[in-house]
């Protein structure tokens, strides 16, 4: 047994949270006094400076706000779900800086532990068994380089903790049959699993207003683009007029409780007659991919100055700089795309069987001659109840309105997206020759067959993807307060020809992540 253990705490990485001020949804400290040009109705866009959305209206065939007063959101207008969130959020510990003006103090933790155990027994003279059982245990909730932790709360952190489990077992038999001929049969089962949680699994949507999230692994929902300048992600937080840097867990929230289980068995014969070594046998191997899939099933909500922008534009940047503010459109509860998705519980997986005969033979005392014959039998990676998403080039699809280039499975079309290749024979040749007393030429040539992907490829592409969009720029998706619209959340597993692109947002034009 062997164990890897680091614990330290980070107090020296600086991050963003909003100032008093824009909590308040003050923004006045944001406008730089730059006049960035005039609108349709000649009035000067100050850089930084915030417009009401619910003042847009048509002049001369463009689309126009009015300014905030003072760069102020008056408080009756500031959403209640986003002012809840808010309350999560720390205050700074640098008052005066609007940006990189809260300094943390987190723990970063490791442990690897690693159990291995070898039996080796002589059941007789001629037989005898073995067999070893190995592990790798590792968990770390807290760490920048593994899980992006950044020192915010638990509850809106974006640290998602890597907790993996691996055990493998292995079983030998080796027995002489008669003086020239041995027999060996060998069995073995990996198991891996990977859990990577947040450090809160049980939070509650209904504590911050947020409606319409399935959310079954209890987590905040990621919230992103809460700035104007600098990503605001929890690897680069946001800089410039400040904001808030990304909240919930990140990577597009993908927790997930992935597994891996992949049996194998093998046998062989070696047979030695004369001048010849003979061997035959065969391989056999199963790959299992279970997974629970939580990828954005928290929700998924990015932000975007667009809402608190003047549409005229249609850009938040002019003449090189920027109006309207990230934060603002969040105190709004503003929401300019995300994605929802509801959990899915599924497996891929694929397995090979393979055969082999060879011949070791001494020619001569210098020349050795090696040949065989080896046949591989792949097959292509499947969900176990064909629930993996392909496309046809030949069936309608209703969301493209009805030209061909509809989504099939398996479990509809009773078919099988790919053939396995069944002439897989691969000839193989090697030749060892001693031309000097201390010197041997060798060559050697041969066929090699390899199969298509992983099995655990197939999890991604089986899983749901239900992002949504604003339908136009500088409006909103949804409201925070609102609630997600339940038609943004599409069922899985879903069998519809027009599945893709999201039948709620066709322009989006995403289509499954693989296609066999």
């Amino acid at each position: 047994m062997e164990q890897y253990r680091e614990f330290f705490v980070v107090n020296d990485a600086v991050i963003t949270v909003p100032t008093g001020a824009y909590r308040a949804g003050n923004f006045a400290s944001a406008l730089t006094g730059r006049t960035l040009g005039t609108d349709p109705l000649g009035r000067p866009i100050l850089e930084g400076q915030i417009f009401d959305p619910a003042t847009t209206r048509t002049v001369n065939g463009q689309l126009v706000r009015d300014p905030f007063p003072g760069n102020i959101i008056p408080p009756q207008r500031l959403d209640k779900a986003a002012l809840a969130i808010q309350k999560l959020i720390p205050e700074p510990t640098s008052p005066n800086l609007v940006a990189l003006n809260y300094r943390p103090s987190f723990p970063n933790d490791r442990v690897t532990t690693n159990w291995s155990v070898k039996l080796d027994h002589q059941i007789s003279v001629k037989a005898k068994i073995s067999g070893m059982y190995l592990t790798n245990w590792s968990n770390s909730q807290y760490s920048q380089s593994l899980n992006g932790s950044e020192g915010l709360p638990a509850d809106i952190t974006a640290t998602r903790g890597t907790f993996s489990r691996s055990r493998n077992v292995r079983l030998n038999f080796d027995d002489a049959l008669s003086n020239t001929m041995l027999l060996h049969l060998g069995a073995g089962l990996l198991l891996y699993q990977l859990n990577d949680h947040s450090p809160t699994t049980n939070f509650d949507d209904s504590s911050i207003g947020l409606a319409g999230v399935p959310n079954p692994g209890g987590r905040f929902p990621s919230i992103a683009g809460l700035c104007n300048t600098g990503l605001g992600t929890n690897t680069s937080p946001c800089t410039g007029t400040g904001g808030m840097m990304s909240m919930g867990p990140g990577v597009g929230a993908a927790q997930s409780l992935t597994k891996q289980m992949t049996p194998t068995f093998q046998a062989s014969v070696t047979d030695v007659k004369g001048n010849h070594t003979f061997k035959y046998g065969s391989e056999l191997r199963i790959f299992g991919y279970p997974l629970l899939g939580l990828t954005a099933a928290n929700g998924v909500f990015n932000f975007s100055p667009n809402q608190t922008a003047q549409p005229y534009a249609q850009s938040s940047t002019i003449n090189g700089g920027t109006v309207g503010f990230a934060y603002a459109s969040f105190l709004l509860g503003l929401v300019d795309n995300g994605t929802v998705n509801p959990p899915a519980s599924l497996r891929t997986g694929k397995h090979f069987i393979s055969f082999f005969a060879q011949d070791s033979w001494k020619v001569t005392r210098k020349l050795t001659l090696d040949y065989g014959l080896r046949y591989d039998y792949f097959t292509h990676p499947k969900e176990q109840y064909g629930r993996q998403p392909s496309v046809s080039p030949s069936v309608a699809n209703p969301t493209a309105g009805g030209i061909p280039g509809g989504i099939v499975y398996e479990a509809t079309c009773k078919c099988s997206f790919a053939k396995n290749y069944p002439y897989a024979f691969g000839p193989r040749l090697g030749l060892a020759y001693q031309f000097l007393p201390k010197t041997v030429f060798r060559m050697g040539i041969g066929i090699a067959y390899d199969g298509a992907a992983t099995g655990a490829t197939g999890t991604a592409s089986a899983a749901p993807s239900n992002t949504f969009r604003a339908p136009g720029f500088g409006s909103e998706s949804m409201t925070l307060s609102g609630g997600v619209p339940q038609a943004y959340v599409l069922p899985w597993p879903n069998f519809s020809a027009g599945a893709y692109p999201n039948p709620n947002f066709p322009s989006i034009l995403n289509g499954p992540p693989n296609v066999v």
